[in-house]
């Protein structure tokens, strides 16, 4: 069982990111629809940067069509965070952003002090945890909504600011 979720567990994280997106452009406000959108992005971008090179481009260790795609990620997660008037975005920029200092660290001090498990860890791990908080904080959004009605989707910060009042702290 476990060994058949292993062999499965890209096409279940794929299908997860799907359905997610789908979820959200039914239910979700723009927040929970831009996450969706990111995360199923990096899906698409991903199969494309491989189909495209034909592998990948390797620099001291570290595949250089990943960082690019976990450094876009990055940077759209966190102005997402920056925005929304949510939590969740935060978690999984957080997480997100292991997965960026995870290539720092394999070019900085290569596979032989770290080893290729915990590597594999730190790289690959985060973007579970992105799916898996991504489906909480969509879940939590459509339970607030039920119980409290519609919400604004953006901090009162960031609107300010677009506005052009002072913000005040």
């Amino acid at each position: 069982m476990f060994e058949t979720l292993m062999d499965l567990r890209v096409q279940l994280q794929t299908a997860m990111i799907f359905i997610l997106f789908l979820a959200t452009l039914r239910w979700g406000a723009v927040p929970e629809k831009l996450v969706a959108a990111l995360l199923s992005a990096t899906i698409v971008f991903h199969v494309g940067y491989h189909s495209l090179v034909g592998g990948e481009i390797v620099l001291a260790g570290v595949d250089l069509g990943h960082v690019v795609i976990d450094l876009a990620l990055l940077v759209g997660l966190g102005a997402v965070a920056l925005h929304a008037n949510r939590v969740y975005p935060l978690w999984l920029t957080a997480a997100q952003l292991i997965s960026v200092f995870s290539y720092a660290y394999r070019y900085l001090y290569g596979e032989e002090d770290l080893g290729r498990g915990p590597y594999d860890v730190m790289a690959t791990l985060p973007f579970y945890l992105c799916v898996l908080f991504a489906w909480v904080g969509f879940v939590r959004h459509v339970l607030r909504q039920r119980h409290h009605g519609d919400y604004p989707a953006w901090s009162r910060a960031a609107a300010r600011r677009h506005s052009g009042d002072p913000v005040r702290n």
